[in-house]
């Protein structure tokens, strides 16, 4: 969540946080990496469900491509 962000902030976040992670060795574990799905209201929905639902098939789009990246939602 992050209020007052539109698309393209929130993948800039988005991708610093990615990095980050991927760059940071944890102990027992090492490194590991994550993907984000992106979605913003109203820019995707006026309905909040909707926005998260748009969240969640970004989120899986970049886990089936690759991993390790950040995706913005469709707007459709």
């Amino acid at each position: 969540m992050l209020p007052n962000e539109d698309s393209q902030s929130a993948f800039k976040i988005a991708e610093r946080l990615r990095k980050t992670v991927e760059s940071t060795e944890m102990d027992t574990i090492g490194f590991i990496t994550i993907s984000i799905g992106i979605s913003t209201w109203p820019e995707h929905s006026n309905d909040i469900d909707q926005v998260y639902k748009c969240a969640d098939k970004a989120l899986y789009h970049a886990k089936e491509h690759g991993r390790n990246q950040c995706i913005v939602a469709d707007i459709s």
